[in-house]
């Protein structure tokens, strides 16, 4: 149902006048303008903002990836899963905005795009359904149990910016030494924080809060933070 909503908040959402320009072609498939103007407001991000407005392409292109690679292997959505959703979202319309054909032609969005999309997410279940199965789930689900169960792990860092090879080596090297100092009780680990930490939190003592699962931090830091004692 999370998706019917992205759709109809994009469907209410002011039209926006967007020349079909082609910005990426991916296959032999050309990716215009108007698609990145229709999975920006899906994903409620503003274009004005030009790292945003990169990713919205990517995501784009990754997408149009995923459906070329579920082409090639004949899978696709159940078109009754289909219709139901596709009714669903007409239902939302109806109730927030009227008629959802005067609102598509009115937003210049064609009823296959919109099944298209809905279709995608529909698709990829389809095909994870035929090729993971469920023992793969229960030694994945096994082996990030803390990852996915809920766990709450509080975080605190001492952050040190490399863009270098040199930095890089300086940064390890001073961290091995800060934890030598930690363990042989010679600081501690706040204060530490304080005297080298490059992050705003280390005015919090390095504490950037209480984490669960991945997504607030980089993938990284989450499971390196999760596997500690």
């Amino acid at each position: 149902m999370s998706i019917l909503l992205c759709l109809v908040g994009w469907l209410v959402s002011p039209a926006i006048g967007v020349a079909d320009l082609p910005v990426a072609t991916v296959n032999g498939q050309t990716l215009s303008e108007r698609d990145v103007t229709f999975l920006a407001l899906l994903r409620g991000i503003d274009l004005k903002d030009k790292a945003a407005r990169e990713s919205v392409i990517r995501q784009l292109i990754e997408r149009q990836l995923i459906r070329q690679f579920l082409d090639k292997r004949k899978i696709a959505a159940n078109p009754d899963a289909v219709d139901l959703q596709v009714h669903q979202l007409e239902e939302l319309v109806r109730r927030r905005d009227g008629e959802p054909k005067a609102v598509f032609a009115k937003l210049g969005v064609t009823a296959e795009q919109v099944r298209s999309e809905l279709s995608l997410p529909l698709a990829w279940q389809a095909y994870v359904e035929q090729t993971v199965t469920p023992e793969q789930i229960r030694s994945h689900f096994d082996e990030h149990r803390a990852e996915l169960d809920g766990t709450r792990v509080r975080v605190l860092h001492l952050f040190r910016k490399a863009t270098s090879a040199g930095d890089i080596a300086a940064a390890e090297a001073l961290l091995k030494t800060v934890r030598n100092d930690v363990e042989q009780k010679r600081t501690t680990f706040a204060a530490a924080v304080k005297q080298h930490s490059q992050s705003p939190s280390a005015n919090d003592g390095g504490d950037v809060g209480w984490i669960v699962g991945r997504g607030k931090l980089p993938d990284e830091l989450t499971t390196a933070a999760i596997k500690l004692q």
